[in-house]
């Protein structure tokens, strides 16, 4: 009887901890997720929202950000 108990409370523990161990998984993974999209949503919009100049003088181009245009395409991705 009492090993009996022993064993379904070491199962139920075992249980408890895996679906600890899958709920911070999935929280970790959710987290990289997002990470990578608020990253990919700058990247996109500094693209979208970029002047180009070129100094002939110099033999080099210069990019410039054009702000309102950035900062608009972050509040439409929701950043």
């Amino acid at each position: 009887m009492v090993n009996q108990i022993s064993q379904q409370t070491i199962s139920l523990i075992n249980q408890i901890i895996a679906g600890l161990i899958v709920i911070v998984s999935l929280f970790l993974i959710l987290q990289q997720v997002g990470q990578f999209l608020h990253i990919k949503a700058i990247d996109d919009c500094a693209k979208i929202s970029r002047y180009e100049k070129d100094l002939p003088e110099e033999n080099a181009k210069v990019f410039y950000p054009l702000t309102d245009i950035y900062k608009t395409c972050l509040k439409d991705k929701g950043y």
